[in-house]
């Protein structure tokens, strides 16, 4: 199992997206749970085609080339699971009109009310 971290995820949403990734931490150390901890700009598929679940907590900021990553693990026969606003903003954490994954998510974001 491979968590991935970005550290500008946190900028935008601050303590939310601190909280996800804290909150995934923690459930896999305390569950006993093997993974590996990997910074978000080593998404390739070299590294990606050693593990089963790819666990994104709340990347918000994806490029294309990340997300195309992402789509070829999962077509590869990989598991994702992801939180809140991943895949929301680009590399540069420019809001996207739909997220680079919510297709392939099965998900569709709601602005806030």
């Amino acid at each position: 199992m491979i968590a991935f971290y970005d550290r500008e995820s946190f900028i935008p949403k601050g303590k939310l997206a601190g909280d996800a990734f804290r909150g995934m931490y923690y459930a896999m150390l305390r569950n006993r749970i093997p993974f590996d901890l990997v910074h978000v700009g080593r998404m390739e598929e070299e590294v990606l085609s050693r593990y089963k679940v790819l666990i994104l907590p709340n990347i918000g900021a994806l490029s294309d080339d990340e997300a195309e990553n992402v789509r070829k693990f999962v077509q590869r026969g990989g598991s994702v699971i992801s939180t809140y606003e991943t895949g929301v903003y680009d590399e540069w954490g420019q809001q996207r009109t739909v997220g680079v994954l919510d297709d392939l998510l099965g998900i569709r974001h709601r602005s806030p009310a």
